[in-house]
């Protein structure tokens, strides 16, 4: 990304990490372009596009069409017409095109001045001096006015900052500093100032959202006095089995017994329901039972007796959590709809490591059925998958997590991990396939969405089909079979997941959805900043976001799974994108 772009995530935040990030970022800067000068090169146009962030905080310079020998016998062409944008124009240069004299080649000292201006720009967010309109007022500004302290920007005070770029800033070339290096290790010497402490609010924004909708699912709450419409009324995707299993998170988040007890309610409308004939399909949004299948806990009663046995683990009622997971297995016995995670047989499978983990960690209730099924489906679905071709060739055309490859492998590594099964062994090479899809974008990845399409290919943050989901898989991967490589993939798809500027809002295809993933991210790296930018997400929701309105109660496709995300939030080290990643109660 652009320096501008980079810094103003930080600039965004408070306390002293962002601030140290912004730091780091003005350091880098100055080191490279102490490089390039000690190389002998001028760069000629400093300014925030030129300067490209990446990933890991690294510096590259672009566009050297202005570029020129730093000293004379250099074998580099000719020093050009002197350009720029004027911002970052030093005084001499100013002063030169106000008196019409000739323009001063580039120097040292006079890149010295535009870096430090571009440095005081990312830092504060606002150019060293409020320019006055007009060619000629703001270069006689240029060459006469002294930088605008911090706090006449409406900033914290900096004073070690502020003094190391206001001799860099100096109006005559001998008042800054004897080269871009010194300045560099200047900067080095910056401290971080004292007051940097405070961090922002992760849930403040979001508090409301959860609230109305505790109040709509309460008691006496709109949703639980009349019957959710549209259909499907009772699916853990779209109705009040959602519903039930968001108030869990709630619930287990809050350790509130209050809002155990109405998830347990919940549970029981959507047992009551499960019979009626809206309960699961609507015909108008193409959701029947040839294309969701019959068994998927997403869209049918598998999912109703997942949630219930989940309820009921936290309810200490091994008795009702056993019911409930006979329900469970009986229920994915009805037809499923290919491999794929939402619909097909890997949806069983990711359903079975889910309750696999509260059952292990109950010591109450039978493993064995659990077990067996988990297994079955497993190898089930490595038949299927190792009877195709590679990906690339394969007539499987979908890579993400809810209908693709990537939903495959991640419902494979969440129960060998839950149930401490060994890998198949053909995972690794159909990791690696799915890798080599992987396309750069900003400083992340990105995977197409279909293959064997013509065009460009699509692509989507999303969860459904595209980055956020990849984030969960590399993790997982990585935990499992250790190679560095698929955190580097993760870091990758986190990167994207964070930088896209789509704006809807939805667990299943949006920003919601997105926090988790970096959530995730942080779960399995520790790095704090992963979950700010999971926060930043979820303001970001609040904001400026797009939510549909026909389905306010969904858990993922409606303002619900934003609701449930607040209470997340509020205990991340706990966090769990509901009904996809295991609670957690084996770690």
């Amino acid at each position: 990304m652009d320096a501008a772009t980079a810094a103003a995530e930080w600039r965004d935040r408070e306390g002293a990490e962002a601030q140290r990030r912004l730091l780091e970022i003005a350091r880098a800067i100055a080191k490279t372009y102490a490089v390039l000068h000690e190389r002998g090169v001028i760069h000629g146009d400093v300014h925030f596009r030129n300067v490209l962030v990446g990933s890991h905080g690294n510096i590259q310079l672009i566009d050297l069409g202005m570029a020129s020998a730093a000293f004379s016998g250099s074998s580099l062409p000719s020093a050009p017409e002197r350009g720029g944008v004027p911002f970052f124009f030093e005084p001499e240069l100013a002063s030169a095109y106000l008196t019409g004299d000739t323009a001063p080649p580039a120097s040292e000292a006079g890149e010295q001045h535009a870096v430090a201006a571009l440095i005081y720009f990312l830092m504060t967010g606002a150019h060293w001096q409020d320019f006055r309109l007009g060619r000629d007022a703001m270069l006689e500004d240029i060459a006469t006015r002294a930088p605008l302290s911090f706090r006449d920007r409406g900033t914290s005070p900096w004073p070690e900052l502020e003094a190391v770029l206001g001799r860099a800033l100096a109006k005559q070339p001998t008042g800054r500093f004897p080269s871009l290096r010194t300045f560099a290790d200047a900067l080095e010497g910056v401290p971080l100032p004292p007051s940097a402490v405070r961090s922002p609010a992760r849930t403040a924004a979001l508090r409301p959202i959860l609230e109305r909708a505790l109040d709509l699912a309460g008691l006496d709450g709109s949703w639980n006095q009349t019957s959710l419409s549209p259909a499907p009324t009772t699916s853990l995707n779209y109705g009040s089995t959602g519903i039930a299993l968001g108030l869990l998170h709630v619930a287990q988040r809050r350790r509130d017994a209050e809002f155990l007890a109405l998830a347990d309610l919940w549970t029981k409308r959507a047992l009551r329901e499960i019979k009626n004939t809206e309960a699961f399909y609507n015909s108008d949004i193409e959701i029947t039972p040839e294309v969701v299948g019959e068994s998927s806990p997403y869209h049918s009663p598998s999912g109703v007796f997942a949630v219930a046995a989940l309820v009921a683990r936290a309810m200490a009622d091994p008795l009702g959590m056993a019911e409930a997971l006979a329900g469970f297995l009986d229920a994915t016995r009805r037809p499923t709809i290919r491999l794929d995670l939402t619909l097909g047989r890997s949806s069983t499978l990711l359903g079975a490591a889910i309750l696999l983990d509260a059952i292990l960690g109950n010591n109450l209730v039978d493993p064995a059925p659990m077990r067996s099924f988990g297994d079955a489906a497993l190898a089930e679905i490595w038949q299927a998958i190792d009877a195709k071709a590679p990906i690339a060739t394969a007539d499987v055309e979908y890579l993400g997590i809810a209908h693709g490859w990537a939903g495959f492998l991640y419902a494979t590594l969440q129960w060998c991990r839950v149930s401490r099964t060994p890998v198949p062994t053909t995972v690794e090479r159909r990791l690696e396939e799915l890798a080599a899809f992987a396309l750069p974008s900003g400083r992340g990845l990105e995977w197409p969405w279909v293959l064997h399409r013509p065009g460009e290919p699509m692509t989507m943050a999303g969860w459904c089909n595209g980055t956020c989901g990849y984030v969960f898989l590399w993790t997982l991967a990585h935990r499992l079979l250790g190679h560095p490589r698929y955190l580097d993939v993760a870091h990758g798809a986190a990167w994207r997941s964070w930088e896209s500027s789509e704006p809807t809002v939805t667990l299943c295809c949006g920003l919601a959805g997105r926090a988790y993933a970096l959530l995730n991210m942080y779960r399995n790296t520790g790095d704090r900043v992963w979950l700010d930018r999971a926060s930043g997400l979820a303001r970001r929701s609040e904001r400026d976001g797009y939510i549909p309105a026909e389905y306010p109660h969904s858990l993922y496709k409606g303002e619900f799974g934003l609701a449930v995300l607040a209470a997340d939030l509020e205990e991340p080290d706990q966090a769990a994108m509901p009904f996809f990643e295991p609670v957690g109660y084996q770690i």
